[in-house]
């Protein structure tokens, strides 16, 4: 709730009254309190503000919020005023901006659907030519005598290579270097690595088991 403080009749702020320790009339208020902050409200002459509608805007005129007294209260008053220029062309640039922006989803959505259809669960990965072809996130492909799954939307990377995690039946995958945010190790996940099984211990983990960032894994 918004309060004024009103002076010789005056409205000489308007605010909401602190919640913090404040020093006033020679003593520190704890507001931290709320009983304590409502004796400093009474005593520093806050007084809660009547709040009124706000009328809607039309395609001519806006409306600004003053306050005044009214019947002895601080009550919202809106002023109804025209539009400036500047508003009207900051408002019909939104607009633009704004179908643009829908207009790039629609495509957006477009490519993704076409993607998403463009393969079929567990087929051999073939090469993308495109986005309309790349593969969706967690798409399922084999590749190389392996069985891999997608990391990252519009993945046009080759599996074994960026973008793709190994899917094993039994033990774990093979540590695959990563290339980037997208195919890095989160904490906890387990791979195999020179001989050895092993288990991140950091996040975004882009570093060799061995190196850093991995401790050895046994169940």
């Amino acid at each position: 709730m918004m309060y004024a403080r009103i002076e010789n009749g005056i409205i000489v702020e308007v605010n909401t009254p602190t919640h913090l320790p404040i020093f006033y009339d020679d003593r520190w208020w704890d507001c931290r309190d709320p009983a304590e902050r409502q004796d400093y409200i009474v005593a520093a002459n806050w007084v809660p503000v009547v709040e009124t509608p706000r009328p809607a805007d039309t395609a001519t005129d806006t409306s600004v919020l003053t306050h005044e007294l009214v019947e002895g209260l601080p009550t919202q008053v809106w002023v109804v005023r025209p539009w400036t220029a500047e508003e009207l062309t900051a408002q019909q640039e939104a607009a633009t901006a704004a179908a643009q922006a829908e207009a790039d989803r629609a495509i957006l959505d477009a490519i993704a659907y076409t993607s998403e259809t463009a393969h079929t669960e567990g087929e051999a990965w073939v090469a993308p030519t495109g986005a309309h072809d790349a593969y969706p996130k967690d798409a399922a492909v084999t590749h190389a005598g392996k069985d891999w799954e997608s990391l990252t939307a519009a993945n046009v990377w080759e599996p074994g290579v960026s973008g793709w995690r190994e899917v094993v039946g039994e033990g774990y995958p093979a540590w695959v270097q990563p290339t980037g945010a997208h195919d890095d190790y989160d904490v906890g996940a387990i791979v195999s690595h020179n001989g050895s099984d092993w288990i991140s211990t950091a996040a975004s983990n882009v570093w060799e088991p061995g190196v850093y960032g991995w401790s050895t894994y046994t169940p």
